[in-house]
């Protein structure tokens, strides 16, 4: 009876112990590209105005029935923002606030990965 209630209160100590929760932040190198390509969603007509100066690459890709579009955004005020479109919802996916040639690699990225899932891109 002893060693049963010991076994009981053991028990108990380890389920309620928690450790330190994770809020779901990436660690270590992980952090810097998950915050880089942190995905702002915005409605596609509240996007529309944001892409003022210039597109430097957009993409149409298709599959069946599901469309998505992959564009770079050179704004007004200098940098780049990469536009992903996906069932009608403009998210920017990347964005440089120096570097446009790293708009360029997460466009081919993306890019990459859509032709790989059986999307044809244009």
């Amino acid at each position: 009876m002893r060693i049963l209630m010991v076994l009981i209160a053991t028990l108990f100590v380890f389920s309620c112990a928690s450790t330190k929760k994770n809020d779901g932040a990436p660690s270590g190198d992980q952090a810097a590209p998950a915050a880089a390509e942190s995905a702002k969603e915005t409605p596609k007509e509240e996007a529309a105005p944001a892409k003022a100066a210039a597109s430097a690459g957009a993409a149409v890709c298709k599959a069946t029935n599901d469309e998505r579009q992959l564009e770079v955004v050179k704004p007004d005020g200098g940098g780049c923002e990469v536009h992903y479109t996906k069932f009608g919802t403009d998210k920017v996916v990347a964005n440089a606030q120096n570097d446009v040639s790293y708009c360029e690699e997460v466009f081919n990225r993306i890019k990459s990965r859509l032709v790989e899932a059986g999307f044809e891109c244009n």
